[in-house]
């Protein structure tokens, strides 16, 4: 008998392991040799993978307006333009009037709403 110890289960575990790899091996070397077999999409799905990116970048929802609790009571710019109007009180004070509320103003100059009717106190307001 030789004196060499018996290999343990692991070792015997990594060898199993090893010539399993090599018989992959072997088989992708044959493959290659071989010669590479060309497949062929089908024309089908190679126009959907193209076409359908572009599809969806094509289509843009928008959302709808739906009046909810936190717009309830508030104008558009619409009806500020139309309906809101300014009295100038002649002292250096202002005041927006729209439907039945007022608000008081520092300036008659609001970015965006140079539309407004400007009227000064005494002109029947």
């Amino acid at each position: 008998m030789d004196n060499q110890p018996s290999p343990s289960k692991q070792d015997r575990a990594l060898l199993r392991k090893a010539h399993r790899g090599t018989k992959t091996l072997t088989k992708r070397v044959h493959y290659l040799i071989a010669g590479q077999r060309k497949k062929k999409t089908s024309k089908i799905l190679l126009s959907l993978a193209f076409i359908i990116p572009l599809l969806s970048n094509s289509i843009i929802f928008e959302v709808s307006y739906m009046e909810t609790e936190d717009t309830k009571g508030t104008y558009s710019e619409e009806e500020i333009l139309n309906e809101g109007y300014i009295i100038d009180h002649g002292d250096g004070t202002y005041t927006f009037h729209i439907g039945d509320q007022s608000m008081p103003l520092d300036s008659p100059h609001i970015p965006g709403f140079e539309e407004i009717q400007i009227y000064k106190e005494g002109d029947g307001f």
